[in-house]
């Protein structure tokens, strides 16, 4: 399985090197890019995904993420403000506008949904999904 040959969540791109060019049908991730290191590293997990999906493979996934609409200011002000101790109680989780990295990417079809998923803590509740299907 996918997940034991990169060590599971939170791993570095680095682990991806054991796996074949074009050799996965799907990868899923939930909650996965929030907590991956810099924002540099978005980028780097997003490239090996791609290396390692076969034409048509999918990335599926589900991220909290920044808030995606500006006239959310409380939630943007409480993730602002939690942020510094929600990246050391969330494993390293930071509120980050993910869809943007998605969205830059040309060597993926992108099927991406922005919604508002039913949270306890309103500053957990912006979240995407969907898919990115390499070309």
């Amino acid at each position: 399985m996918l997940y034991e040959k990169i060590g599971g969540s939170g791993s570095s791109s680095s682990s991806y090197k054991d796996i074949d060019n074009n050799s996965v049908d799907y990868v899923i991730g939930t909650h996965v890019l929030c907590s991956v290191g810099g924002e540099d590293k978005i980028d780097d997990i997003l490239t090996e995904i791609h290396r390692i999906l076969k034409p048509g493979g999918k990335y599926i996934f589900l991220e909290h993420t920044s808030v995606h609409d500006k006239n959310q200011f409380i939630t943007s002000l409480l993730q602002r403000i939690s942020s510094p101790i929600f990246n050391i109680i969330g494993n390293g989780c930071h509120f980050r506008p993910l869809w943007q990295y998605m969205e830059a990417r040309t060597d993926f079809h992108i099927n991406l949904n922005k919604f508002q998923a039913e949270m306890p803590i309103l500053m957990m509740k912006p979240h995407i999904d969907g898919s990115l299907m390499k070309l």
